[in-house]
């Protein structure tokens, strides 16, 4: 149990693109464990029959909530029009999704509650989100950001982004 735990990732391809989903359920172990699965399954449901994301987020909220494990899900998720570009994007209390957009340093924010919370989700209106040929868009959990090294640093999300920029920039 203590190697099991409530990091999530997801891909669903669809007719114009795809769904992207990245998430971590709060805790450690079975329970945790059993929570990222019942997320999982609620998600793959709305995202296959089509569901936008605010929408999505709403149903698999409501399964989470009615659980009544105490338990919470941080979660980002994105649909890609592979044809335009555009994306839709919800964050549900989950570490802010890093964005080069032209070489550009963004940063997207939570626009919602982490799942499972409360009974109804609110859900800020999604940025207005093109990625442009080149531009790079991470989804990514906190575990990236609060790996610690030897001496206790941790890489932090400004160094996050200083080092994917860099990355971006050697292509």
């Amino acid at each position: 149990c203590n190697e099991t735990g409530g990091d999530y990732y997801a891909f669903v391809p669809r007719p114009s693109g795809l769904v992207a989903m990245v998430g971590d359920v709060s805790g450690h172990g079975l329970g945790a464990a059993l929570f990222t699965t019942m997320a999982h399954a609620l998600a793959q449901q709305q995202f296959r029959l089509g569901a936008d994301m605010a929408t999505a987020f709403r149903q698999v909220n409501d399964g989470l909530f009615h659980t009544r494990s105490g338990r919470f899900m941080t979660a980002v998720a994105v649909a890609l029009d592979s044809a335009t570009g555009v994306c839709e994007y919800v964050s549900a209390g989950h570490t802010r999704s890093l964005w080069i957009h032209h070489g550009e340093v963004r940063w997207l924010d939570s626009t919602a509650m982490p799942l499972g919370i409360v009974p109804q989700l609110e859900i800020d209106p999604s940025p207005h989100l093109v990625l442009d040929p080149g531009d790079l868009l991470l989804l990514y959990t906190d575990g990236i950001t609060e790996a610690a090294h030897e001496d206790g640093t941790t890489l932090s999300e400004d160094r996050l982004a200083d080092t994917v920029l860099a990355a971006w920039r050697s292509r």
